[in-house]
Order: structure tokens, then sequence, then C-alpha cells
């Protein structure tokens, strides 16, 4: 069964997605805890360069992600999606297409996470990130590899932390799933 959701993106549009998963505690090998849940609201890119994506590795925590990140308070999906990109990997973007969404239910953090994910083309390369204190402390470096190889490369990750293990099994199934639309 295939579920869409209408997300609200502004007064006058809105937009619908596949739900691809959602992701809860047992599935990372977890145990769920009783939570009421603080919703977050994020953009996520499966970013390419001709054949290239990038992908950001994460160097302090071992593992590799999509470029995105939350919603800013009044910030549209589509607004936010291209200033993520541009902030963690220095690159102007234009979206493409939507690949879908994906829910998290993180117990640990009291955060039910909504990720939309799109795929975008880069128009420019090269300019200065703008990666918050966060991002620069945990090593983020731009990767760039071919479809097949991001999704190997995430599905090989073994992250040792509870951030990482929810973003690492999202973002591989967002990877696949864009692997199926491109066949």
């Amino acid at each position: 069964m295939v579920f869409f959701l209408n997300v609200f993106m502004s007064s006058r549009r809105s937009l619908l997605m596949e739900l691809l998963a959602e992701i809860g505690n047992s599935d990372i090998g977890v145990a769920p805890l009783p939570t009421k849940y603080r919703v977050r609201k994020a953009a996520r890119a499966v970013l390419q360069d001709g054949d290239a994506i990038a992908l950001l590795h994460v160097s302090e925590r071992g593992y590799h992600k999509l470029p995105g990140g939350g919603l800013e308070t009044g910030e549209g999906v589509h607004d936010a999606l291209l200033r993520e990109i541009r902030e963690e990997t220095g690159c102007i973007a234009q979206r493409l297409d939507d690949i879908g969404i994906v829910i998290e239910y993180r117990d640990d953090f009291g955060v039910l996470q909504i990720s939309y994910c799109f795929r975008a083309r880069v128009l420019e390369r090269g300019l200065a990130t703008q990666r918050t204190k966060k991002e620069r402390n945990l090593g983020f470096e731009v990767v760039w590899t071919t479809l097949n190889d991001a999704i190997d490369i995430i599905e090989r990750d073994r992250p040792d932390d509870y951030e990482g293990l929810f973003i690492t099994r999202r973002d591989a199934l967002i990877l696949r799933a864009t692997h199926s639309m491109t066949r």
C-alpha cells in the first residue's frame, strides 16, 4: 500500500509526496520509549552534479549523510532545501523533483522528524560553506561519488551513536528510492 501526504507548503500551495518510510527505535535496535514528541521538519537533497552525488562525511562520528536540515521559522520546504544545500556543500542548486517523505520517531530525543526529500542539481559549485558550529565540530566534509557507491557507502557505515543510526537508515532509504526513480 502506498501512502501520499499532502504537505502544506505556503498559504497558496501544497505538495503531494509519497511516504517512503516511518523509522522508530525498534527499527534501529533500540527499545521504544513512551514519548511525547516535538515535531521537527527538515528538507533533504540527493544533490547531483552530472553523475556525481554529494554526501557529507561526518568524520568525527564515522558515517555519511545527505545534505539537508531543519526548516527555520516561517521558511518553506523548498527554500530550506536550497539554503541547506548552499550552507553545507557550498553549491547553488535547483530542485528537480520530489522523492518522498521519511518520518522518524526519535524517542530518546522526544522528536518526531519529518524529512521532505528531493532530487536537486548543482548550478554552481565551489562557494564557501556556512556550516553551523555543530557541523564544523563533527567534521562535515563533502564527498562526491556515484549513486550506487553512495548507497554502498551509507549501508556500510556503522555509526555508534543514536542520531547516526537514524540518519544512515533514513538516507539509505532515500538513496534507494532515488535509484528506483532513475532506472
